[in-house]
């Protein structure tokens, strides 16, 4: 769980200071599986 927390927050604190990039990619990743399916 502590691992899980510990990504999330990287995560949150990554998504504060480039938030439009990983958005971007995040939105790839997801119509790229929609496509594959």
């Amino acid at each position: 769980m502590r691992n899980t927390t510990t990504i999330t927050q990287a995560f949150s604190a990554a998504t504060h200071r480039h938030g439009i990039a990983i958005g971007a990619v995040v939105f790839l990743l997801a119509l790229i599986r929609t496509v594959v399916r």
